[in-house]
């Protein structure tokens, strides 16, 4: 497939690399995506969407943070809907050609997007009914990618409760609703352990054990 990102403003391409190198800080991802959709507009929906699978080696200084196959393509997914997020009403034609097309593993990025922009009151009623027709069409994967950051951002996000609830009438929502949460509270539960430990061998270095 050739590289696309050849015909695309340099300044974009390198703004989507930022973001996807700052997945792991939810605030600063968020942020970063924000002030991209802020600054190049619904302008830039037509050369994002050329970028979905282009690029798929990190930068040199963040291959080990995306080390494993295919998470750095992935993470520059994550940030080219991010910025469809923050751009709202503009995205959703580009979001619904992705979540109701062909199956790919930006269907359930699209996915995620269209329930954000729901619980936020954007065309809710419409895309609620447009995902519960569609379901039976989604693979269980796209549907698995989509809950995933749902369920994390449930808890923060005013009306995506009511949006997940509203499409867990549905049992393929359902179970990948609660498969999803209980793979974010283990995240959690180790992310504590990690924190108690580090700060057990910071009162009691290894080498005082001695």
């Amino acid at each position: 497939m050739p590289d696309s990102s050849q015909n695309i403003d340099p300044t974009l391409l390198q703004t989507v690399r930022d973001i996807a190198t700052l997945l792991g800080n939810r605030t600063a991802f968020t942020t970063q995506a924000f002030a991209a959709a802020e600054h190049f507009g619904p302008e830039a929906i037509v050369q994002l969407k050329t970028l979905y699978h282009d690029d798929p080696m990190p930068p040199e200084e963040c291959s080990g943070q995306f080390a494993a196959l295919g998470s750095w393509l992935s993470a520059r997914q994550f940030a080219i809907f991010e910025i469809y997020y923050h751009l709202g009403c503009a995205a959703l034609p580009e979001l619904r050609r992705v979540a109701f097309g062909e199956n790919d593993w930006t269907q359930g990025n699209a996915l995620e997007i269209l329930c954000r922009l729901a619980a936020a009151g954007i065309d809710q009623e419409r895309i609620l009914e447009e995902i519960k027709c569609a379901t039976a069409d989604f693979r269980e994967e796209a549907i698995m990618y989509a809950m995933g950051p749902l369920v994390s951002y449930e808890p923060t996000t005013p009306g995506l409760r009511e949006v997940l609830t509203a499409l867990r009438q549905d049992t393929n929502w359902d179970w990948a609703y609660h498969h999803a949460l209980s793979a974010h509270q283990e995240q959690q539960r180790n992310s504590l352990l990690r924190q108690a430990e580090f700060a057990h061998m910071k009162q009691k270095p290894w080498w005082k054990f001695w």
